[in-house]
């Protein structure tokens, strides 16, 4: 009995000072927790705006010592801070919630440590307006000269997890737009011997990749895979084993980025993207804006293999160096009418935004450029030159077929059904403008001499309504002056032959000069004078702007003089 009480008396004892513990423990986090959510307060506080011009408005802590037992885990609540440089406020960055896991121990003795992450919607905003003025979490804080400082503290976070975080940057100055959102991240990081490191998967969505010639990217899935690393000291962050998928293809990512520590404002990259992307989205992104269009409704399942390298000084008023290299095999391009496509096609080019890194200095350059057929092959050797008024010098030798030929020569002005075509061209000179009548026949207009020769040829011109069949031809060209040899064939229902000169031919007969001269002889089985006279017409608005609106730009040259 006497055993049974002192087993009794120490249980109760026991009790009392569990609970005696336990009372201390919350009396002890009663008195604890407002000087934790003050001192976080304060810290947050003093971290984001230390400095600089970004005014953090009032935003809420929670403490709960439960969610995660034995860390205690503090919610921040509606973080948002706000660029106030150049007389101007603008929002930077928002935060819905923030909950951070700490160490108990580190408050207790005035220091904060993070072992886990987790945000949720979050935006970040980066603007530069056309004066090259910028605002971003950087504020009104000078730049530091020379190296930079090691953390003081060491940490891991084991877990940052990111839901709904929005990012936008928009130069007006370059006229340039990024803007993207992750639905969902999962990383692992810390900060070890001075360098950040951060590993994790990345899901989202690229919602637009925009510069100064138009939009190049927009509403595309991306899924990132991103091994990082920054030294604080060096002030340069890497990229290594890191690949994304863009396109529903896989590009990688190498690279660093510096702080220009001489310069104002500005960083140093080196980074090269590799990898395969769709062959039309690689063609847009290469070519002048004024030749985009005739990429208009093409569509291709083949894929370029892609290098692209960004170099040098990039701020909020200088553009860095690029350049993209692109390659083809056995690749396809097809227009939804069925007469302009390319079935098979090789191909080396190079893109470089020049020594100004700008659309007057930028080239692109086709190489080793051949498009294959049952007729044979047709070598193409392109560069165009100054993307503000693009100056084409090319060469075309070989031999096709006449609706790969019309594919990229004056397409839309005429439609190629079928026969082979040899050519040996020179092209240079200036591009024609689209859609600007009264400056294409002001300006000078491309050179194009070499010869053509036409085997059992058919096609059409729209603007007259002229068709043409079993054509053969030997074609002499000196810019608007062609040398006609051993012409023979069907037009517009009169088998003819000849041997003729004349001067702007084709662009008279699609409707683009308003005569032509013809000198030579000929021989028709049959004269029909009506049909003579209508061709005589100059075609109507109506026909001219049905014809230019499925005209894309091609290499026809506009004769506007006579040589």
């Amino acid at each position: 009995m006497k055993s049974l009480s002192f087993r009794r008396i120490l249980a109760v004892g026991f009790l009392l000072l569990l609970t005696l513990l336990l009372g201390l423990g919350v009396a002890v986090w009663l008195l604890g927790r407002d000087y934790a959510i003050s001192y976080l307060q304060r810290t947050v506080r003093a971290q984001l705006t230390k400095n600089s011009g970004l005014v953090l408005a009032p935003f809420t802590v929670e403490l709960s010592a439960w969610r995660d037992f034995p860390h205690v885990t503090a919610s921040l609540g509606h973080l948002a801070l706000t660029d106030t440089s150049h007389h101007r406020a603008v929002p930077v960055l928002t935060v819905g919630r923030a909950d951070l896991r700490l160490e108990l121990d580190d408050l207790w003795h005035r220091k904060v440590r993070v072992t886990r992450l987790e945000i949720h919607d979050a935006d970040f905003r980066q603007l530069v307006d056309s004066l090259g003025h910028s605002w971003g979490l950087r504020g009104k804080r000078a730049r530091r000269p020379g190296e930079g400082k090691d953390p003081l503290v060491n940490f891991s976070l084991d877990s940052i997890v990111v839901y709904n975080f929005h990012i936008i940057t928009r130069n007006d100055y370059a006229h340039s737009t990024l803007a993207g959102r992750i639905d969902r991240a999962r990383l692992t990081g810390g900060i070890r011997q001075g360098a950040l490191r951060l590993t994790g998967v990345l899901d989202g969505y690229l919602e637009q990749l925009a510069n100064r010639t138009g939009t190049l990217i927009a509403h595309e899935p991306v899924r990132a895979w991103v091994n990082y690393r920054y030294a604080f000291k060096a002030r340069r962050g890497e990229f290594w084993r890191t690949r994304a998928t863009l396109n529903g293809d896989t590009i990688s990512l190498a690279g660093t980025h510096a702080v220009a520590a001489d310069q104002p404002t500005g960083t140093n990259l080196n980074l090269q993207f590799s990898g395969n992307q769709p062959l039309v989205e690689v063609l847009h992104a290469a070519l002048p804006p004024r030749l985009r269009p005739y990429l208009a409704e093409a569509s291709s399942p083949s894929h370029a293999q892609i290098v692209y390298t960004i170099s040098g000084l990039s701020g909020p008023t200088v553009r860095p160096h690029t350049v993209l290299t692109f390659g083809l095999r056995n690749a396809s391009l097809a227009w939804p009418d069925s007469a302009r496509r390319i079935n098979r096609w090789d191909l080396q080019g190079t893109y470089d935004n020049g020594p100004a890194h700008n659309l007057r200095t930028a080239s692109v350059t086709l190489k080793e450029c051949r498009i294959y057929s049952p007729a044979g092959q047709l070598n193409v050797a392109v560069t165009l030159r100054n993307f503000l008024r693009p100056y084409l010098d090319g060469r075309l030798r070989g031999r096709t077929e006449l609706p790969e030929l019309a594919a990229i020569f004056s397409p839309g002005l005429w439609h190629a059904r079928r026969g082979t075509a040899d050519l040996d061209i020179q092209v240079r000179g200036l591009l024609p403008p689209r859609g600007n009548r009264y400056f294409a026949q002001n300006q000078k207009s491309l050179s194009v001499r070499g010869t053509i020769e036409l085997r059992g040829a058919a096609f059409s011109v729209p603007a007259r309504h002229v068709a043409v069949s079993a054509l053969n031809v030997h074609i002499g060209l000196r810019d608007s002056l062609w040398q006609l040899t051993n012409a023979s064939g069907v037009f517009d229902g009169m088998r003819f032959k000849a041997a003729a000169t004349t001067t702007y031919l084709l662009t008279y007969l699609t409707g683009q000069h308003p005569s032509t001269e013809i000198t030579g002889r000929f021989e028709v089985d049959e004269l029909r004078i009506d049909r003579l006279r209508a061709l005589g017409n100059q075609p109507t608005r109506r026909v001219l702007a049905a014809c230019a609106s499925t005209r894309r730009v091609g290499w026809l040259p506009s004769a506007r003089r006579r040589s």
